[in-house]
């Protein structure tokens, strides 16, 4: 072999061996910055996931925290378990969204799995004494209650479920 053959087949190692540093490099910097992003990730909640730290406080202290959680988000519901339907086909409901709520709430008149009324938004304190379904008849019935969000009206929590009965009111 001749000394310009020599010379450019060690060249051609030479590159390939710095392509070869180079990908090496790039994989060990994707391996690093993986690792990185894992490690930032470490410890962080599911989306929607609420974390709280106990570490450090008595049963009685968690305890505490949790009763205190439970209040803030309770709801009263206040709805007659007998509603009366009259000739003009409103049916007087009486749902009560009671002052000592902290949440609105929106309630769905529900007859044979059908949603036949839904309310707009009742603010703690307000009552719906009547609504005017697009159809309904005498018989058994649900009113479902629904807490908003006070800052965007969005459901807030698990709807509540009541059985009640519809029944025709006396024309006397």
């Amino acid at each position: 072999m001749t000394d310009t053959a020599a010379a450019t087949c060690e060249d051609k190692r030479r590159k390939i061996g710095r392509i070869g540093q180079i990908v090496a490099l790039i994989i060990l910097l994707l391996c690093i910055l993986f690792l990185g992003w894992q490690v930032l990730q470490f410890g962080k909640a599911d989306e929607g996931a609420v974390v709280t730290q106990y570490e450090g406080m008595t049963r009685e202290e968690i305890q505490a925290e949790l009763d205190r959680t439970v209040r803030e988000n309770m709801m009263t519901v206040s709805v007659a378990p007998t509603a009366l339907l009259d000739e003009n086909g409103d049916v007087a409901v009486n749902v009560i969204n009671e002052e000592s709520n902290r949440f609105p709430q929106r309630f769905s008149l529900i007859q044979d799995g059908e949603v036949v009324y839904r309310s707009g938004t009742i603010d703690p304190g307000k009552t719906v004494s009547s609504c005017h379904p697009d159809h309904i008849s005498a018989g058994p019935a649900v009113i479902e209650i629904q807490a908003l969000d006070p800052e965007s009206s969005e459901d807030h929590g698990s709807p509540t479920r009541v059985d009640i009965s519809i029944v025709e009111a006396d024309e006397s």
